[in-house]
């Protein structure tokens, strides 16, 4: 994994807005939106480190290890993410991963 700064997690999740598809809502392609969005990126990033408690519940919650066809680690299509954290990691178990390996 590739340590990018404050910086970098803004530029990244900048470009990752301007490049989702015409299905997401039309608000989160404004330019408001994109720059909110980008900010928001690093947030995470900074509480990391925080403690055990913290650091056990939160630090998977801030990324996803994407594949090159957009697989969560080559096992669940972010197509077909589910809607709580829990569902999520109960179909990652099934493939063999937990939410804590693959973000």
């Amino acid at each position: 994994m590739l340590g990018v700064g404050a910086t970098g997690h803004e530029w990244i999740s900048g470009i990752a807005i301007e490049k989702l598809p015409d299905t997401v809502p039309e608000f989160i392609h404004t330019p408001e939106a994109a720059a909110e969005i980008a900010v928001l990126g690093r947030e995470l990033d900074r509480s990391k480190g925080a403690g055990k408690a913290h650091d056990a519940e939160r630090d998977p919650g801030h990324y996803f290890d994407l594949a090159d066809d957009g697989t969560v680690m080559g096992a669940l299509a972010l197509a077909q993410l589910p809607v709580t954290r829990e569902e999520y990691d109960t179909l990652l178990r099934a493939k063999g991963f937990t939410q804590h390996k693959a973000g």
